[in-house]
């Protein structure tokens, strides 16, 4: 069971990390440069759709994970 949730959490990891950073960059450079918000806001824009996204990945890995364990 552990090595499953190990194997688990560093390919959630490794796909999170380059997306995150990627989108991190998109999402601060398009509200700062392009919508003119002041860092405060584009920091919590950030916060927003990156939990909206990172909710989304994980439920996604899980459920793949769920099915090739045959949970």
């Amino acid at each position: 069971m552990k090595n499953k949730a190990l194997e688990e959490a560093i390919v959630d990891t490794i796909i999170a990390a380059p997306l995150m950073f990627i989108l991190s960059t998109i999402i601060i450079v398009t509200c700062i440069d392009y919508i003119n918000l002041e860092a405060w806001q584009a920091s919590a824009v950030n916060f927003s759709l990156l939990t909206v996204v990172a909710v989304t990945r994980k439920y996604y890995i899980r459920l793949w994970y769920s099915r090739k364990n045959g949970v």
